[in-house]
């Protein structure tokens, strides 16, 4: 009974989730008991970024299909996502296309295949791709096409696109008071509590660029 759980970090960070009782520069405390999983991220709140990624990316409406008519049913978007690996060949994206009170669009293509490491979900409003054969300095595009079928009359969309370069994950057990794990580019990072805790850690770092979705 309260044990205190602590984060500290040598970076000023943008956003901790769940939200730390105590806040503040570089340390973060909860009550042990309240965190199961916990996420922090760096560089959402300015532009540009402090960090490289790792890749390069971009995301493009082909023809520039963004508005859609009501009185046109259900129309074809197509996405081109592209993508250049630096630091690793570890890169993945998704696309969410969830239906709301102004669209339902659909992903079509491509469909789930294990052998590509495609998945999509069987409504169609979510896509994850975790390439098997990206090469390091190399570009390749992937094509997504959706089908939107508006419920207003008029709307822009475009949507949710998010590509990861997901480094190396560290697995551990050990007993003790804190747990210290240092990430080249993005600083040291120490978990710890007041007493002795029997840990089992995953910790990993995920570097992302995203865009938002329209409607």
């Amino acid at each position: 009974m309260g044990a205190r759980l602590n984060l500290a970090s040598s970076l000023a960070l943008d956003w901790v989730y769940p939200e730390p009782q105590v806040l503040g520069s570089s340390t973060y405390d909860w009550s042990f008991g309240d965190v199961s999983k916990a996420k922090v991220g760096v560089g959402s709140s300015g532009l540009p970024v402090t960090f490289s990624p790792g890749f390069d990316a971009s995301r493009t409406i082909i023809g520039n299909k963004t508005v859609f008519l009501q009185s046109q049913g259900t129309q074809t978007q197509t996405l081109k996502i592209a993508v250049t690996p630096k630091d690793s060949i570890a890169v993945d994206m998704q696309v969410q296309a969830p239906e709301n009170e102004l669209v339902n669009p659909v992903i079509t293509s491509p469909t789930t295949d294990d052998s590509l490491g495609i998945w999509l979900s069987p409504d169609g409003h979510d896509l994850q791709i975790y390439p098997p054969d990206l090469v390091l300095n190399t570009e390749r595009v992937f094509t997504i096409t959706i089908d939107v079928t508006p419920k207003a009359s008029q709307l822009k969309y475009i949507p949710f696109v998010e590509v990861h370069l997901r480094d190396l994950e560290t697995f551990a057990e050990k007993t003790g008071n804190s747990f210290s794990h240092e990430v080249p580019g993005l600083g040291t990072w120490t978990w710890s509590t007041l007493s002795n805790r029997n840990w089992h850690l995953r910790d990993g770092i995920v570097r992302e660029v995203h865009w938002a979705a329209q409607t």
